[in-house]
């Protein structure tokens, strides 16, 4: 998949977003919001690369906090064990979180279940019978689904897709069982009907979906898997310097925009 890598130039400070697909145009916009107050007298122009590329270009930036990283959980979380990337987590060291979110399960409205727990109980009575959607194989919620799926003893058949609006559309056709994505491409149809969001992939539960249960509620919290954008600087950055971006970051994230 393609990937967004913005830059952000200035004599002593630059910031690189290291984005694939949706995940880059989103996370790109809220790294903008949040970017330092003095990054208004930037003036570089967006560039595209590869995913593993772009992360790696992060990982190997010299460690002097003049390069740093606006990510989303994919490439650093789930990459390094699906793909043959040439670099792991431990080549960042993190400066700030800026969002994070579950992947939810939906069924059609007409699904025989009206819980979570209902869901999960027909699910093992069906094995293999039922599918869900999801974003890519070996992608962050492909992974994060498996993991719930194996640690409540059940089996789903996983069909992919390129992105949640794809698989959003094929499980309004009827195509899929499930929809199993982000909550921001299915929640419009929840609300209108469409869709009956039932099982999160956060421990804890969602006010979005009321009807929802996070892990916590079935016995399996330890299998959580969320979706998070970061900003990340490289192995060997000087801490005075992380604490000063850290700073910088979250004093940007009290500005009524980003708000």
């Amino acid at each position: 998949a393609a990937s967004s890598a913005t830059v952000w130039c200035r004599k002593s400070w630059r910031g690189v977003t290291r984005t694939p697909a949706r995940a880059a145009r989103a996370t790109t916009w809220m790294a903008r919001m949040e970017s330092p107050p003095d990054s208004k007298k930037l003036s570089c122009t967006p560039t595209r690369s590869t995913r593993s590329t772009s992360a790696q270009m992060a990982a190997t930036a010299k460690p002097d906090g003049y390069t740093i990283g606006a990510v989303w959980s994919g490439p650093l979380t789930a990459s390094p064990h699906s793909q043959p990337v040439q670099y792991t987590p431990d080549d960042y060291v993190p400066v700030v979180q800026f969002s994070k979110a579950p992947f939810v399960l939906c069924p059609a409205p007409d699904f025989p279940a009206a819980t979570g727990a209902e869901l999960v109980a027909n699910i093992k009575q069906n094995p293999d019978k039922y599918s869900y959607g999801h974003e890519g194989v070996g992608g962050t919620l492909h992974l994060g689904a498996e993991r719930v799926f194996q640690a409540l003893g059940l089996t789903v058949r996983a069909v992919p897709f390129k992105g949640a609006t794809e698989t959003a559309n094929n499980f309004l056709g009827g195509h899929i069982t499930f929809y199993a994505g982000g909550i921001a491409s299915i929640l419009p149809h929840a609300k209108a009907g469409k869709a009956k969001c039932l099982l999160l992939t956060s421990a804890a539960n969602n006010p979005l979906f009321p009807q929802a249960v996070g892990l916590d509620a079935l016995g399996v919290g330890r299998m959580e898997t969320v979706f998070w954008r970061a900003i990340v600087v490289p192995k060997g950055t000087p801490p005075e310097i992380v604490a000063k971006l850290e700073q910088s970051f979250l004093k940007a994230s009290q500005h009524p925009k980003f708000l």
